[in-house]
């Protein structure tokens, strides 16, 4: 699972739970563009046995798929779902 995020404490915490639910998701590739919240620290007590979680900081500079792509080159996994951290 891709999670690209940005100040997204609030949303993660909400819903972020679930994430552990899933017997197909093993692992959590995080690119995060410079947040100034607890996105971070929240994205990382995701982390469990069954779920492998990696945070990256990098900057969006206006360009998803660039970041979508260093995502990917980040991931172990052959099939890989994204989601935005507000939906």
């Amino acid at each position: 699972l891709i999670l690209l995020t940005k100040n997204e404490s609030v949303n993660i915490s909400k819903w972020g739970s679930w994430i552990g639910k899933l017997k197909t998701v093993n692992e959590l590739v995080v690119v995060d563009d410079n947040s100034t919240d607890d996105t971070i620290k929240v994205v990382k007590k995701l982390a469990s046995k069954r779920l492998k979680v990696t945070v990256l900081i990098r900057d969006l500079n206006d360009d998803f798929s660039a970041q979508h792509q260093f995502a990917v080159n980040h991931t172990t996994n052959n099939m890989i779902l994204w989601l935005d951290a507000d939906e």
